[in-house]
């Protein structure tokens, strides 16, 4: 499983020449059609299509609205499942999570 937040940082190592530059860091946490957190809503749609479900969540106190998406379709070797995460309040991707199914 993979997930990525709005909260996540990348922190140079001492052996990196050079921290990553804001696009490369935007790149390396983009889902393969280009979705990344502060996306809107709007566009998980436009990328992915109407998802197979969808529903409220919370982490916290925080309201989310949860997209579900289902890749079975793909084969075994890619990732199955696609949660992203919207702020109820703004519409704004704030975690995507990639995973295989679990036994």
């Amino acid at each position: 499983m993979v997930t990525v937040d709005s909260s996540y940082a990348l922190e140079s190592k001492a052996e990196c020449p050079a921290p990553p530059s804001e696009a490369s860091r935007s790149r390396l946490l983009q889902t393969g059609h280009g979705l990344s957190p502060g996306d809107t809503r709007e566009r998980v749609v436009e990328l992915y299509g109407k998802p197979n479900s969808a529903g409220p969540s919370t982490r916290g106190s925080r309201e989310l609205d949860l997209l579900y998406y289902a890749f079975d379709w793909a084969g075994t070797h890619v990732p199955q499942v696609m949660e992203v995460y919207c702020d109820h309040a703004t519409g704004r991707v704030v975690e995507i999570t990639l995973a295989f199914p679990s036994l």
